[in-house]
This record gives structure tokens, sequence and C-alpha cells, in this order.
């Protein structure tokens, strides 16, 4: 299913997928319609996971507000930064990982995928 301001990132790797929700509503349609809860996106972001025990898939939801809700772009993308950082450590718990290179790894390969998407949906928002 697609949802409007949300991005699904599958490793093909690994049986865990990352879903970007950008903004409050995104946030809470994904978790109502995916996971059947209710969830409310109060803060500036925030990550959280689940696993599928049918399919093993474990889904890592990585939410943040709307880039107008920040004072500067700079703030904006270090909420960014933070959540994929909580990410990145429940991928690692999941996978039993500690190495350092693998967290590195991990982190380089979300921002590769997270930020272009953020760049393109923030273009031209501002403070108002």
């Amino acid at each position: 299913m697609k949802y409007s301001n949300t991005k699904i990132f599958k490793t093909g790797l690994i049986p865990i997928r990352f879903v970007l929700t950008y903004g409050t509503k995104a946030y809470a349609r994904y978790v109502k319609e995916e996971l059947g809860e209710e969830d409310v996106l109060n803060s500036a972001g925030c990550t959280s996971s689940f696993i599928d025990h049918e399919t093993g898939i474990q889904t890592i939801i990585i939410a943040v507000v709307k880039r107008r809700r920040f004072v500067s772009e700079k703030h904006f993308k270090s909420i960014v930064i933070h959540e994929m950082s909580h990410a990145t450590t429940y991928a690692m718990q999941r996978m039993n990982m500690v190495d350092d290179e693998f967290r590195s790894y991990t982190m380089q390969w979300l921002y590769k995928k997270v930020m272009p998407y953020l760049n393109k949906k923030t273009k031209g928002e501002n403070n108002e």
C-alpha cells in the first residue's frame, strides 16, 4: 500500500525494512493502517520497531515532523540523523551485531536513502 509522505526502504540483505514517515499525519496513518494501533507523534521525531512474527520481518519506523516546525534546516536534519541512529541501533540489536563498522555502513546507507527523499519533500518549505 502506498502512503503519502511515507517512504519504505528494503535492504534486501537482512529481514528488516525501514519506513520513513514525514509529518504527524503520515506517522499516525501508517501506524494505524499497518499496525492497527493508535499513536501520535508528539515530539520532533521518534523511532519505533515492530516484528511481524508470521514473516519474521522487522519494521523500523523513523518519524519526523514537517520541516517548517523547526527553526532551521540544520536543526531538522540533526533530528533526522538522531532518529536514524536509533533505527541503526534497532537493526544492530536484531542482527546481534556490535561491530562499529556495521553501524557506520548502516547509517551511511540510511542517509543515502532518507536524505534525497526528505530534500525533495522539504524543498521550498519555510518556518512560516
